[in-house]
């Protein structure tokens, strides 16, 4: 029973991490402003934790000493890596994969967009977490 319980739980952890990277090409949401080297470094200079848009989607918990946590929020699924600033674009590294990299927009209201290529726009859209 335990086995077969564990086998689900990965199913499902499979079936949602695939759901948040199914490759997609949105636009930049209308009214986003592209932020800047010293704009983006300034918004990490505190711990600060954003939420992406997606349901039960994830959560990212920036240190301004450049480390990064990632926790999903429907499963408790945990990821720690790092991130930093390159060519006016943040990226962002996980445990187990590569460097990723795209320009941050600020929206307004505390929402963000993460421009990482082959992701939806709720992926990509990123709230502070009050």
């Amino acid at each position: 029973m335990a086995q077969r319980l564990h086998g689900l739980v990965a199913l499902a952890s499979a079936t949602l991490l695939t759901a948040c990277v199914t490759p997609t090409s949105t636009p930049v949401p209308a009214g986003a402003q592209r932020m800047n080297a010293s704009e983006i470094g300034a918004l990490f200079e505190h711990p600060i934790q954003l939420d992406s848009a997606v349901h039960g989607g994830l959560t990212y918990r920036f240190r301004p000493d450049g480390e990064l946590a990632v926790q999903m929020r429907l499963l408790v699924l945990r990821w720690k890596g790092g991130w930093r600033v390159t060519n006016d674009g943040l990226c962002l590294w996980l445990q187990g994969d590569r460097w990723s990299c795209g320009a941050l927009y600020q929206m307004g209201g505390g929402r963000y967009y993460f421009d990482l290529p082959h992701q939806g726009q709720d992926y990509n859209t990123l709230t502070v977490r009050r």
